[in-house]
């Protein structure tokens, strides 16, 4: 009886394709490392105008994110947004800006975009914000838009006021430690860990630790 071949399982394409568009080298060269951090395999096209970014498009078929600059050349602001999402509805499309102006986070939103990044974003909140829009979720900075849809506040995460301690012990709520593990881990009472977390969650306008962690991750604070 003549042995049966075994054929090889057929090659899946595993690589994370994104689209980095913004007419600055200098910015997609920052923004670029980040992308190459989120996991093995990430792909990154880049592209300095939209025209490039639609030629990129027709050439790969698809991308997992496109992040376009808001003021590149032929976005005509937002625009650019709605014909990268006609070109390829599925795409989401994220927009790079130096931007935190309320009305340009509202006018992203309303024609599509599936997140707002702040081009001097932290490097840990923007690797969690990538990772949260390539799940498929929308992202945008607390400190920017609140979730109500009024102005966040927009000073930077130092201007929070929160001690020291509160900043380890919000760290630690961002890996998901209970008030014990943090108490064990920082050498103190957890009754003491239980202050800091009820003057977090003042400080940072949130109820739960879920709310806690998420803050923490969007100022950057999280591990």
């Amino acid at each position: 009886m003549q042995a049966s071949t075994i054929l090889p399982d057929p090659i899946i394409q595993t690589s994370l394709r994104i689209v980095l568009a913004d007419d600055h080298e200098v910015v997609r060269r920052g923004i670029r490392d980040y992308l190459q951090l989120l996991e093995p395999g990430v792909v990154v096209h880049e592209a300095g105008t939209l025209d490039e970014v639609m030629a990129l498009l027709d050439q790969m078929g698809g991308a997992e994110l496109v992040i376009l600059d808001l003021n590149m050349p032929g976005m005509n602001r937002f625009a650019g947004i709605d014909l990268v999402r006609k070109r390829l509805p599925g795409v989401p499309v994220a927009i790079l800006s130096g931007s935190i102006e309320r009305n340009d986070v509202l006018r992203a939103l309303e024609a599509g975009a599936i997140g707002f990044l702040p081009k001097l974003l932290g490097g840990e909140a923007m690797i969690s914000a990538l990772r949260l829009m390539l799940s498929g979720e929308r992202y945008l900075p607390s400190f920017i838009l609140d979730a109500d849809g009024s102005m966040g506040d927009t000073r930077p995460p130092q201007a929070m006021h929160l001690t020291e301690r509160e900043g380890q012990v919000l760290r630690h709520i961002s890996v998901g430690l209970s008030n014990k593990e943090i108490a064990r881990e920082l050498g103190i009472q957890e009754v003491t860990v239980k202050l800091h977390v009820k003057a977090l969650f003042r400080k940072l306008q949130v109820t739960n630790r879920t709310q806690a962690a998420r803050r923490a991750i969007e100022l950057g604070l999280g591990q």
